[in-house]
């Protein structure tokens, strides 16, 4: 099925890309709000798993940062992504 019928079938009105973008993006932000969230209650089970040992918190440590990491850069490109469109007149800012 092209994208178009899909969108169609989808409830979007032919060409109207611009929604199209904005419920790809919330939907991955969600998933990254989702992702990060099990990367942090996987780093607090390695830091409660690690008892002590330097290489276990160590791994636990960088789980955490990452996962931080990640965030930021999630944030940051959703940010990027609506300062073009507002400077450039898109429609994709909310």
């Amino acid at each position: 099925m092209p994208l178009a019928g899909f969108a169609a079938s989808a409830g979007f009105a032919s060409g109207d890309w611009a929604s199209i973008l904005n419920k790809v993006l919330d939907t991955l932000l969600v998933v990254l709000g989702f992702a990060v969230a099990i990367g942090v209650v996987i780093s607090g089970f390695f830091f409660v798993t690690a008892k002590g040992d330097p290489a276990g918190v160590k791994t636990a440590r960088d789980f955490l940062l990452w996962s931080l990491i990640g965030l930021g850069a999630g944030f940051l490109a959703f940010i990027l992504i609506n300062l073009v469109s507002s400077l450039t007149g898109g429609t994709f800012t909310r």
